[in-house]
């Protein structure tokens, strides 16, 4: 019995409650985190049946076919995680069909959650400790940054919001690269 991150699949899909929820939903909070499907249902997000889930569990193994007729495209694994992340969204707009929605998260890791000024003198030093703790694997990247990654190839952002330290965005694919 597969279990992720307390959730156990097979109870949920017994369950009233989950019944109406596809597999790809189920994926999304086991892997994504209840966060990422709460910014989905605030975004109005339809239930789609050309819905693709990039999954860090299939170490990005996708056939092109996959990726052509994916009208929703999710990333679940944390921009911040992605080694070489410029030529990963490269790589995605080489096959994507323009008006694709790619959606995705990444922990911003260069300022502190909430207001600086504002933070009490405990949650600066947690926050330093933490970014000392950091592993050289984890990518520092802020939103501004992401903005100009993803409008580089060829993507608008729609929507970014900041929930519980990761910011989730919501782009739309236009098919123009910039060079």
């Amino acid at each position: 019995m597969e279990k992720d991150q307390g959730i156990n699949k097979k109870k949920l899909k017994k369950s009233g409650v989950w019944r109406g929820l596809s597999l790809a939903f189920i994926t999304l909070i086991t892997e994504g985190g209840i966060n990422f499907f709460r910014y989905l249902l605030s975004l109005g997000m339809p239930v789609e049946t050309n819905l693709t889930l990039l999954s860090s569990r299939r170490e990005y193994y996708y056939n092109a076919g996959e990726l052509k007729s994916a009208g929703i495209l999710i990333n679940l694994r944390k921009l911040n995680l992605i080694k070489h992340l410029d030529m990963f969204l490269s790589s995605l707009v080489q096959i994507l069909p323009s008006e694709t929605s790619f959606i995705g998260y990444f922990s911003d890791n260069r300022t502190p959650p909430g207001n600086r000024s504002g933070d009490s003198l405990i949650s600066r030093f947690v926050f330093r400790l933490n970014k000392i703790r950091r592993t050289s694997s984890k990518r520092s990247i802020d939103e501004s940054e992401v903005t100009a990654l993803l409008e580089r190839n060829g993507f608008k952002i729609v929507n970014m919001t900041r929930l519980n330290g990761n910011t989730y965005f919501y782009s739309h694919f236009t098919g123009k690269q910039l060079e």
